[in-house]
């Protein structure tokens, strides 16, 4: 028999979500919360898969994990968490943090746990209801850069919408110090937060005493009375330390 022709040409459905998408009045479409799938669910793998499609890790993932990349963790990072962390910072006990107006510093080279643990801590906050956001420092300094570049005050929406979240984490605070801009901006960003009494974490690749040649009112706060202050200096890359023998290190 042969195939009955019903006269009509079908589009691939991504197609059609597409088309919605464009067409949908202004002001009512938002970021997508999955940026591998767009929020639909599926990806259709390229030519080498032969089309084939599978369900995107948003639909398969926990839900805690979904929330932390709509916070901002990288998929690098997402499924960090306490009982994967490995090395000294594993032993370290935090089950108290954070209280409501904690600050916690973690000082030390690449590679030795800090933003995994920074991520650990923001997991457990997650689950327990409550909302956060992950800012990498040099996309944040990049984005105010863009923004002011824009307009008077828009780097400083930015900055004030940070200001406002409830739990914060600048990973890799200070490592780009080009401009004094981005050291203002930096530090204004966390003044006000231990201002507020917001919990925040803070990342850095320098030592404490490298922070106090840069900023030191600024490392007197994060890391004297009343903060939580660890170093990781003298630890290794753990990255390094994983690193196929003959195959140098990971990137």
């Amino acid at each position: 028999m042969s195939p009955i022709s019903l006269g009509k040409t079908y589009r691939p459905i991504g197609q059609i979500l597409d088309g919605l998408v464009q067409r949908a009045p202004e002001g009512l479409t938002q970021a997508p919360a999955c940026s591998l799938c767009n929020d639909r669910g599926w990806i259709v793998e390229p030519d080498g898969g032969a089309g084939k499609s599978r369900p995107c890790t948003c639909r398969t993932d926990r839900p805690t994990d979904l929330l932390l990349r709509r916070y901002g963790v990288g998929e690098d990072l997402v499924h960090a968490e306490m009982p994967n962390l490995e090395g000294p910072l594993a032993g370290i006990d935090l089950s108290t943090f954070p209280h409501p107006d904690t600050c916690l510093t973690l000082l030390g080279p690449v590679g030795t746990g800090k933003s995994h643990l920074a991520v650990a801590l923001l997991r457990r906050w997650v689950e327990s209801g409550r909302s956060a956001r992950f800012v990498e420092v040099r996309q944040l300094l990049a984005d105010c850069r863009t923004a002011s570049s824009q307009g008077a005050g828009s780097a400083e929406e930015i900055v004030s919408a940070l200001a406002r979240r409830e739990f914060l984490v600048l990973d890799e605070a200070y490592a780009d110090r080009q401009t004094d801009f981005a050291d203002d901006l930096l530090s204004g960003l966390i003044r006000r937060r231990l201002r507020d009494r917001k919990p925040t974490i803070i990342t850095t690749n320098l030592s404490e005493q490298e922070l106090e040649r840069i900023e030191p009112r600024i490392a007197s706060r994060v890391t004297g009375c009343g903060a939580i202050a660890i170093s990781t200096m003298g630890l290794p890359d753990r990255r390094r330390l994983a690193a196929p023998a003959a195959g140098g290190s990971k990137q």
